[in-house]
């Protein structure tokens, strides 16, 4: 769900020169999709321990899994969007070149996140992930991204 209803500031909104861009708001407008939205957040304070305890873990993997390229990745994000990329003192042609043996060690490793242009993950697991399979998939980044570093000569 993605998207944002104004109940007021429209004024402020507008005095200021600012304006609201759509973005991939497919059928947002649709009175179904605003009654599954409604539901969703009426939903989500009952998953809130669970979803913290997931995120706990896996802000724990990409952390770990950046520790392990001493230095040359960082870890971001909040809750259960995280994510983990090259640091900017990588060099482009580095960091292309890194960017593919992790692609290579994920696949042997088993685990397959979202691969971001810029060199590096994203990990956005849906909010009703088991726990361990979080931490599994922590323990197999660590891996590919150590090797990764191993490789690359880090």
């Amino acid at each position: 769900m993605a998207g944002a209803v104004l109940a007021r500031g429209a004024a402020e909104l507008h005095a200021s020169g600012k304006t609201l861009g759509q973005s991939h708001t497919y059928a947002a407008s649709s009175p179904r999709a605003l009654l599954a939205a409604t539901a969703v957040l009426r939903e989500i304070p009952r998953w809130q321990a669970h979803i913290t305890e997931a995120a706990d873990a896996l802000d724990a993997g990409l952390r770990k899994a950046a520790a392990a390229c001493n230095g040359k990745v960082v870890t971001h994000g909040l809750g259960l969007m995280r994510g983990a990329c090259f640091v900017p003192s990588v060099e482009p042609a580095a960091r292309v070149e890194a960017a593919g043996v992790l692609k290579a060690h994920c696949k042997a490793e088993g685990v397959w996140p979202y691969f971001v242009p810029a060199g590096g993950v994203m990990c956005t697991p849906p909010y009703n992930v088991p726990v361990e399979t979080v931490v599994d998939a922590g323990r197999r980044m660590e891996a590919a991204f150590g090797k990764t570093a191993a490789d690359m000569g880090w």
